[in-house]
């Protein structure tokens, strides 16, 4: 909170150098738009390393624990809980995505009707002037998802090392060989399909055709 009252503040400084041309306030929209596609970038990229990794952060995990449930439906309420926590994080992915593909075409709306009413010199010194509040927004909000991430890693250990099968201690295998076995006997890799990934694959294809 305290970064965003700064870069805010810093923001209002420079769009006021041009309030006697009174276009200070499109230039205030226009570096607000380029802070908010950050921050749903950042919220975008956070999701779908998660959703890689398999892992789900605190705000996305449901409490149901049926305690009192057979170990059988102990582990069909855990698997439904983990269903319904990825729905969850796909749905805020698909809104994030949303909203940074939105304020990425307010922020393109806004920098081209500066760019006819200033001289580019001008033009030149407002897009560094917020490029630079930018890199620190991004830089304070990598730093933090990355420590969120970090916080995860237990989940991604557990994930990796759940014994289903006994393995022979002295058969030889390899670390990958382990991974997959002990997942039971039943399990089939699958590569799980990013469907914003291929939305936005395909929107690129017909974009250059």
């Amino acid at each position: 909170m305290q970064l965003q009252n700064i870069l805010h503040r810093e923001l209002c400084q420079v769009a006021d150098r041009f309030q006697g041309q009174g276009i200070n306030n499109l230039i205030h929209s226009y570096g607000q738009a380029v802070l908010k596609k950050t921050r749903f970038h950042s919220h975008v990229d956070f999701l779908r390393t998660c959703l890689k990794q398999k892992v789900i952060p605190k705000g996305f995990q449901t409490s149901y624990h049926g305690v009192h449930l057979s170990r059988t439906l102990q582990e069909r309420a855990m698997k439904a809980n983990t269903t319904h926590s990825r729905r969850l994080m796909r749905v805020s992915l698909q809104h994030f995505s949303q909203q940074m593909t939105d304020v990425g075409t307010n922020l393109v709306t806004c920098r081209e009707t500066i760019a006819t009413r200033i001289s580019q010199y001008d033009m030149r010194g407002i897009v560094a002037s917020i490029r630079h509040l930018n890199q620190r927004l991004y830089s304070v909000l990598h730093k933090t998802k990355s420590e969120k991430l970090e916080k995860l890693q237990p989940q991604i250990a557990h994930a990796e090392h759940k014994t289903v099968v006994t393995i022979p201690s002295d058969l030889p295998l390899t670390d990958t060989d382990r991974s997959v076995l002990s997942k039971g006997l039943s399990f089939i890799p699958t590569p799980e399909p990013d469907e914003l990934q291929c939305k936005e694959d395909v929107r690129k294809f017909f974009r250059r055709i």
